[in-house]
């Protein structure tokens, strides 16, 4: 049986099947990716280099609040890399991109996650 991708338009894109070479892109969305890649400051810049100016890009991260999602943690064992600080990476991105954040929510949300969003 085959599954219909839910987001007509949208290409997903994974380390096995990357889709950069599609872009640039007018957004990028990405949920519970940035915290499996250990050189996330490179990843983070090689996404903003495939996003056209005035295009978003919404992160979804694991909460650190969240004991269980930090690396070594019990649900995810050595599959994250880091653990991410919302304000810590709201002001590397206004600091270290061309983007600029337009919204974040640093609390933790019902799924003990947070999100940012910013415009390039």
């Amino acid at each position: 049986m085959m599954t219909l991708w839910p987001l007509p338009g949208a290409i997903p894109s994974s380390e096995e099947k990357p889709a950069f070479d599609k872009g640039p892109f007018d957004f990028i969305f990405s949920s519970h990716c940035l915290e499996h890649i250990a050189a996330w400051e490179d990843e983070l810049r090689k996404w903003e280099a495939h996003l056209k100016p005035g295009g978003t890009m919404f992160l979804y991260l694991p909460h650190p609040a969240m004991r269980k999602w930090r690396p070594g943690g019990e649900w995810c064992g050595s599959w994250h890399k880091w653990s991410p600080e919302p304000l810590a990476l709201v002001k590397w991105l206004n600091e270290n991109t061309s983007m600029s954040v337009l919204k974040y929510d640093p609390h933790p949300d019902m799924y003990w996650s947070f999100w940012i969003a910013a415009t390039k």
